[in-house]
């Protein structure tokens, strides 16, 4: 009685996209209407007891959490449009050089929750 082994490895270069679960819930909250989504996250608040809904008052200006009643963004903006600015010779300067508010800043796609942005209110 014969037996032949064969032993041998299969390795072929190939690319695979796969959705993360992560991406279909936000590409499902992108989806919802603004009515859609302030019932969805009424249900989840009551289905889930570990949620609580906290009223963060944002500016409306920008869109940034306001610090009593003022937002430290627009008056750091406004102070900086008062002072008097030195414009370099090679034109480099704008109107854009100031800071971004928090809820301006980017973050990577690693870092980006979308439920973060709803729950707090920043998402218009």
């Amino acid at each position: 009685m014969e037996m032949d082994l064969d032993l041998s490895q299969d390795l072929s270069g190939q690319q695979q996209l796969r959705v993360s679960p992560r991406l279909v819930a936000a590409s499902y909250i992108l989806e919802l209407s603004s009515q859609e989504l302030q019932q969805q996250i009424a249900n989840e608040l009551n289905d889930n007891p570990a949620l609580e809904l906290v009223d963060v008052p944002t500016c409306q200006t920008c869109g940034s959490e306001l610090q009593g009643s003022i937002c430290p963004w627009c008056i750091q903006r406004q102070r900086s449009e008062d002072a008097p600015r030195e414009i370099p010779d090679d034109g480099s300067a704008s109107m854009y050089d100031d800071p971004l508010p928090p809820s301006a800043q980017r973050l990577t796609d690693e870092e980006f929750d979308p439920l973060t942005q709803v729950l707090r209110g920043d998402a218009r």
